[in-house]
């Protein structure tokens, strides 16, 4: 069963591949069609909430030409709708099931966590593309925002403390497969770089030659993070 299982996800793995690869493509078809705008906010909203194998992760960033500032404005509204929408379905799931089984509560908790934090992606996204920053940064809980100005007030007299908050931001950028962030973790990487001049014991912690490794093997193929860095 373990071997069943393990051959499953690896399936499902390399059917998200497949679909991450054929939807790279759909903006320049978009692009090229002149799709209306509203239309392909529309359809972007139907594929995001439908990603199920993160396949359409970086949507929101591949049709953003083509979308406009029309289209980017349809698709933060109707993901907005939809946040106000879980959010009430939440409050009132949560009365219905008072006395309910744990398992059937973990499953819908869980279910609705994933659904939600589909939406801040998508809105995230659209922030980024329209250049939108309080927008972006509005999408993350405060322990998330306090890090980039935390990583700077450690630089000067506790670098490595520093660098292991940049590492937590370049770790969950390529974990996420956020490529619109692949620059602001490049630039992260780089600082890194310049901070391990000044630690001469990293501790239990990996040198940077060490870390900077590890990257390649865990996110190797992500070329266009790796293109900034080489």
């Amino acid at each position: 069963m373990r071997t069943l299982s393990t051959n499953a996800a690896t399936t499902a793995a390399g059917l998200g591949d497949v679909f991450q690869a054929a939807c790279a493509d759909l903006g320049e078809i978009a692009h090229k069609a002149k799709a209306d705008p509203a239309q392909l906010a529309d359809r972007a909203v139907e594929a995001i909430t439908n990603n199920s194998y993160s396949q359409y992760n970086d949507l929101v960033s591949i049709l953003a030409p083509a979308l406009g500032q029309e289209g980017l404005e349809r698709l933060k509204q109707r993901m907005v709708d939809l946040s106000v929408e879980s959010a009430t379905h939440s409050a009132n799931e949560g009365v219905a099931k008072i006395g309910g089984s744990d398992l059937d509560s973990s499953e819908d908790e869980w279910s609705e966590r994933f659904r939600l934090e589909t939406i801040r992606n998508a809105l995230r996204d659209v922030a980024d593309a329209q250049g939108d920053v309080d927008g972006f940064i509005a999408q993350y809980d405060e322990e998330t925002r306090i890090l980039a100005p935390t990583a700077r007030a450690l630089e000067s007299e506790h670098p490595l403390a520093a660098t292991l908050v940049l590492r937590a931001m370049i770790d969950f950028t390529l974990s996420k497969g956020k490529s619109t962030r692949y620059k602001h973790a490049a630039r992260n990487l780089s600082k890194c770089s310049r901070l391990s001049t000044g630690i001469s014991d990293f501790q239990t912690h990996e040198t940077h030659d060490a870390y900077k490794q590890r990257l390649r093997c865990d996110h190797g193929r992500k070329r266009s993070f790796w293109d900034l860095i080489d």
